[in-house]
């Protein structure tokens, strides 16, 4: 009665075979290329933290003046005329 199954699984027993080793590398590939996303998101992130800082930092610590073409042309007529 049960003969039919044992025969049908024997045959197919390759075929499953092949399958889970094939499933198998791909589940473990799919873990590995997970990880490296996630470690290259992370590092990302740890990079646009330092240069946010960077960019924040020096502003709040040393404003600085913006200094037009003609501010700029006076301070060197000035400078000049001091030189004199």
């Amino acid at each position: 009665m049960f003969q039919w199954i044992v025969v049908i699984l024997a045959g197919a027993l390759p075929i499953l075979i092949g399958a889970a080793i094939i499933l198998a590398i791909v589940l473990v590939s799919r873990k590995n290329i997970r990880e490296r996303r996630e470690q290259q998101t992370e590092r990302i992130r740890q990079r646009n933290k330092e240069l946010n800082r960077e960019q924040i930092l020096p502003a709040v610590t040393e404003p600085k003046e913006a200094v037009s073409e003609d501010d700029s042309k006076a301070n060197k007529d000035s400078e000049d005329s001091k030189k004199e």
